[in-house]
């Protein structure tokens, strides 16, 4: 599991791999009012993301999580904290737009 807290000058964090079946967490920093879309991008691979905000845990195929297949992106409203995870290891970047 890995945890990023933004700085509060950061926007985004690149390139980041996930471990298969392990959840990392992004949170964005408080100068960033609920309401501002966050951007989820998986460049590639071949399992997709699954993506749950604030307290929700991400699971593997979860009912309560969005699903980002590779080469695709999400958008998200009204986060300041995102929960990714994925069967395989896989990079993906998570930006305030």
């Amino acid at each position: 599991m890995a945890d990023f807290v933004l700085a509060a000058d950061e926007i985004a964090i690149h390139n980041k791999t996930l471990v298969p079946n392990v959840e990392d967490t992004v949170t964005f920093p408080a100068r960033f009012q609920i309401g501002d879309p966050v951007l989820i991008i998986h460049p590639g691979g071949v399992e997709p993301v699954y993506v749950a905000s604030g307290a929700q845990a991400a699971t593997v195929a979860g009912a309560r999580c969005r699903i980002v297949f590779p080469g695709n992106a999400l958008r998200l409203d009204d986060v300041s904290v995102v929960r990714l995870i994925s069967a395989a290891a896989v990079t993906y970047s998570v930006e305030s737009t």
